[in-house]
């Protein structure tokens, strides 16, 4: 099952420059919210539980009864514990329509962690049978401002992730675009992300003017780092040949995540014009901005060289 990672990192990944442009290294070791496999940081065994009703036939061993609403103590569990019961519900990709209704409390229930919100989430978007209208439960989640920010950028990611068994598709676009548009954390980068992953499956259509915005973002000196490396990792990805006269200036930005996303973005355009700038990051203070520059120096030196 993968989990959402949140902008406070739950697992740390580190840049890796090698051949192409890294884009989920680089989205992944700074801003922590591309999907990928976690397990809560503190993992004990479940309890010897005292079902109140028994196990389906033929369901996996360990696997809790049909609805959890039924498990007595529930309530009173810690965190992790709950957690560890929700995780073992998601291997199931047919539950009942009782256990994602509680399983939907327990996502919309603002007092849960976000990482336990996350797990519920996973499980309803996992499903065989995924409710059509999970998605506008998402897209009320990222337009209320009462919800953390950290979970409204979660929402984001599952809103993606719903998007093609949408009843109306339409409507979840827009609100991934009116979310792209938000200067509030790295929700707008993170929208923006999501829609260049959809449209890279088919599923959605961003037609030129999207590259034109990825330009101007980047030339926006007030944009947070972690936002403007989300971006330049978008444009490299989509080989944006347009933005190097505002993105080679960025090699001696005062953010090294800039700087070294930067550098790899250079890399990856593969202009042999670009060596002696990548050269000289080689000799920047962060080993990371390093870690890239040999790379792309290695890159563009190949490409210089081929007849």
């Amino acid at each position: 099952m993968k989990l959402l990672h949140s902008p406070f990192g739950l697992s740390v990944l580190f840049l890796a420059m090698v051949g192409s442009f890294a884009l989920l290294e680089v989205i992944l070791e700074m801003r922590k919210t591309a999907p990928g496999a976690v397990t809560p940081e503190v993992h004990r065994p479940l309890p010897n539980l005292d079902y109140s009703s028994p196990a389906s036939v033929g369901r996996p061993k360990d696997i809790p009864p049909d609805d959890p609403l039924e498990l007595p103590g529930f309530s009173r569990m810690s965190a992790t514990e709950k957690i560890d019961v929700i995780l073992k519900l998601s291997t199931n990709t047919h539950l009942s329509a009782k256990t994602s209704r509680f399983l939907t409390s327990q996502m919309q229930s603002t007092s849960n962690s976000a990482l336990l919100r996350n797990v519920a989430a996973n499980t309803l978007v996992s499903q065989a049978n995924r409710d059509p209208s999970l998605y506008r439960m998402f897209i009320s989640m990222i337009e209320d401002p009462s919800e953390s920010l950290a979970w409204r950028e979660y929402a984001i990611q599952f809103l993606a992730l719903c998007l093609d068994s949408a009843t109306d598709r339409q409507e979840a676009e827009q609100a991934l675009w009116r979310a792209s548009t938000s200067k509030e954390g790295v929700m707008g980068a993170t929208a923006l992300l999501q829609l260049h992953r959809l449209n890279q499956q088919g599923i959605v259509d961003l037609g030129p003017a999207f590259g034109q915005r990825l330009e101007d973002l980047v030339a926006q000196e007030s944009l947070a780092p972690e936002s403007k490396v989300t971006i330049l990792g978008i444009a490299g990805e989509r080989k944006l040949r347009s933005a190097l006269p505002t993105i080679r200036p960025l090699v001696r930005d005062l953010s090294p995540s800039i700087r070294r996303a930067a550098v790899a973005f250079l890399g990856t355009m593969g202009d042999p014009l670009d060596l002696d700038l990548v050269n000289s990051a080689k000799e920047d203070s962060d080993p990371l901005v390093v870690k890239a520059a040999m790379a792309a120096s290695q890159r563009l030196a190949a490409i210089s060289s081929e007849p």
